[in-house]
């Protein structure tokens, strides 16, 4: 679940946001605004979870016991992403040109955070906002 604030245009920017994260350049590529919008909003997979440590937050797989900080579905959106551009006749332009958020130390869960967007698990309430 996300949890949305009532600004308008608060969603847009966290969607540029993702595709950033993820290398994508929606100025070049406006065409994969809704794979990155579906991205941003994808649910967790069954079995996975958010935890909150401190200020940061990471996802754990409770099957396998995997910890990592981006959300699993982000692979899956990369990967979709730059099968589309490719098809679109891109030749690798985004990695080039645009250095993922991931580069810079931000995860996943900093985007859905970020402007009143969260993602918390279902049996907890919404963070508060800062």
């Amino acid at each position: 679940f996300l949890y949305f604030i009532g600004i308008p245009g608060a969603m847009s920017a966290q969607v540029h946001k993702y595709a950033e994260y993820l290398g994508v350049s929606l100025q070049q590529y406006p065409e994969l605004y809704s794979l990155m919008e579906a991205g941003l909003k994808a649910p967790l997979p069954a079995g996975w979870e958010i935890v909150q440590d401190g200020a940061s937050h990471y996802f754990v797989n409770s099957v396998t016991g995997q910890r990592q900080k981006d959300h699993p579905a982000d692979d899956m959106y990369r990967q979709a992403a730059r099968r589309q551009m490719d098809e679109l006749g891109a030749r690798s332009p985004v990695a080039s040109q645009v250095t993922p958020l991931r580069s810079r130390g931000q995860n996943h869960m900093d985007l859905r955070s970020a402007g009143g967007l969260g993602s918390p698990p279902p049996s907890s309430p919404p963070a508060p906002a800062a």
